[in-house]
């Protein structure tokens, strides 16, 4: 029996589209709403640390709603390359300019089971320090599989353009 990402793969070259869980989205959603009241509450007794935490999960609670959004958030992957889209904005890379998609643990913690990436698409003394980046969610996918799905097609992207 394949796997969700081995048929996903199967859709090479694409394009195929990914949608975030919208399970997680509203978890986060009313979780943030929760602590944002927290934070208004602590600020109500006159904590200064409650305004920090009102205005840091209240800004979670935009997010997460944003998110839900149709068309806020996707990841689309074609034979050229991936394209990540969060609250509208689209960030994209072709493939021979990214290696190393990795389950990422470590600090920071918060982006603990995320895809990361290296990107090395600069030249000379940039290179040195290929810039890492995260995807900002895992798209229904749990993060081993998506990591896995990604090296793959960027395998077979790579594999394609050099016949």
């Amino acid at each position: 029996m394949a796997t969700f990402a081995e048929v996903l793969l199967s859709g090479y070259p694409g394009p195929v589209t990914l949608y975030p869980s919208r399970k997680r989205q509203v978890r986060l959603l009313f979780l943030a709403g929760v602590l944002t009241a927290g934070g208004v509450w602590l600020a109500l007794d006159a904590d200064p640390v409650g305004w920090f935490a009102a205005v840091f999960f209240g800004y979670c609670v935009v997010t997460a709603a944003i998110n839900l959004l149709p068309g806020a958030a996707s990841l689309s992957l074609n034979k050229d390359g991936f394209q990540a889209k969060s609250l509208f904005r689209r960030v994209g890379s072709d493939w021979q300019d990214v290696s190393g998609f990795k389950v990422h643990s470590g600090l920071p913690p918060v982006w603990s089971g995320y895809v990361r990436y290296s990107e090395n698409k600069s030249k000379g003394l940039k290179a040195i320090f290929a810039r890492s980046r995260v995807l900002p969610d895992t798209y229904g996918l749990p993060s081993s599989g998506l990591a896995q799905l990604l090296t793959e097609w960027r395998d077979q992207a790579i594999a394609a353009k050099g016949k």
